[in-house]
């Protein structure tokens, strides 16, 4: 393939577009916010996992407190109602079991009102560590919001870039021949790059020194002649700094 010096030339331009998109895609890819945001969602999780008996038991010990206290209630008021029939009066083998009875359920009554403070001990502390869950539950949500917010913006940023990067390319690309094009292109597809300065008699692109028979056939070969490396089959772009004269 033939293509004019200063166009060979203008591949390492397009080469430097090929070269800047790659580095948007990798560090859009390789975010820290992206490995953060999924380190935090598992965190997360995680959490969500181990404090679902937190709640559990949270909510199990207010159930225990409201039938202590309906308990308590009932007992209250069957008190009241025995007391309401001992002044009532009454046959006097009655107001004995009465008088009893009162006295089972005072017994009862202090029984289950010591149980009742227990209770509300225990549920306390369980609604205690259950506000503490959600405290860290709601401290890693906000700092979950914070860093996916800074991950799109910097991948907005990069595609931003990335796109003007594409855009310029296809502005060089559009004023080269259309045959040395494809050929870069069809390289840069493989490699990354479709063409590599050749400077000190090294390869540019994969840094191999040129082997003296390829020097030789650089030299005879006509500036207008396109050359490939064998090692990379990237465009050899040849300039004063190639250290073929």
């Amino acid at each position: 393939m033939k293509a004019d010096p200063t166009q060979q030339r203008e591949l390492l331009r397009l080469a430097q577009h090929d070269q800047q998109r790659l580095h948007l895609r990798h560090t859009s890819k390789n975010l820290p916010e992206r490995a953060q945001a999924a380190d935090l969602e598992a965190r997360i999780a995680a959490h969500d996992a181990e404090h679902e008996a937190t709640h559990a038991h949270a909510k199990a010990a207010k159930q225990a407190v409201t039938a202590l206290e309906d308990e308590v209630e009932q007992v209250t008021a069957r008190i009241q109602r025995d007391n309401e029939r001992l002044l009532a009066g009454g046959l006097s083998k009655d107001l004995v079991a009465l008088q009893r009875d009162i006295a089972s359920l005072e017994q009862r009554k202090s029984d289950l009102e010591d149980r009742e403070l227990e209770a509300l001990d225990v549920s306390e502390q369980a609604d205690a560590a259950w506000a503490a869950a959600q405290a860290e539950r709601e401290r890693l949500s906000t700092e979950l919001d914070s860093v996916v917010t800074a991950r799109e913006a910097r991948i907005a940023e990069a595609k931003a870039a990335f796109t003007a990067e594409t855009d310029a390319r296809k502005a060089l690309a559009a004023t080269l021949a259309s045959d040395l094009v494809a050929l870069n292109d069809e390289v840069a597809a493989k490699q990354g790059t479709g063409a590599a300065l050749v400077r000190a008699r090294r390869c540019e692109g994969c840094h191999m020194e040129l082997d003296a028979h390829v020097v030789n056939g650089l030299k005879a070969l006509a500036a207008d002649e396109v050359a490939q490396c064998e090692s990379c089959d990237r465009i050899l772009v040849r300039t004063e700094e190639s250290g073929l004269s």
